[in-house]
């Protein structure tokens, strides 16, 4: 059985797994946008280098560094959105349990990885609001999926 007190063991691991893909996706997107807009304007012997003081510049850059959060919250909170559906039922509760699991493998890549956590160059408190930010995000994302207007066309008619 799937389900344990609520839980969802699938829909836990569901929701886990669009938050990881989505953030690689968009990590990879993101490089590559950067990567082709400087490139236009960089001599390719010098673009390894440039691509370097971009990052590095976004990395300390305030309004960036919100974007990219937001984005983080975003994606967290379909994580949970995911999770809530795939349960069916106690749509919150796998929201935050999605949230606690994203908190632990980002706590853990945090201190056994930390270059892959903000490549190890993003402030303290970037960081600590995004760890801070996961399970609201996802219970949010949870909470949003029980709603009637989350997906409109599975509604059943009323009787």
């Amino acid at each position: 059985m799937d389900h344990t007190d609520g839980f969802s063991v699938k829909a836990i691991l569901g929701g886990t797994l669009v938050d990881i893909v989505a953030t690689v996706v968009l990590s990879f997107l993101s490089g590559f946008a950067i990567r082709s807009v400087l490139s236009w304007s960089v001599p390719p012997a010098e673009l390894a280098a440039a691509m370097e003081a971009k990052l590095a510049f976004i990395a300390q850059d305030a309004a960036w560094l919100l974007c990219f959060l937001l984005l983080g919250v975003i994606v967290t909170a379909a994580a949970g959105f995911t999770a809530g559906r795939l349960a069916g039922t106690a749509h919150l509760r796998n929201g935050v349990a999605v949230g606690a699991v994203l908190l632990v493998i980002g706590l853990a890549l945090w201190v056994l990885a930390p270059e892959i956590i903000a490549h190890g160059n993003q402030p303290t408190w970037m960081v600590a609001t995004g760890f801070v930010l996961t399970v609201p995000a996802a219970a949010l994302g949870g909470l949003l999926s029980s709603t009637s207007l989350a997906w409109p066309w599975t509604r059943k008619p009323a009787a």
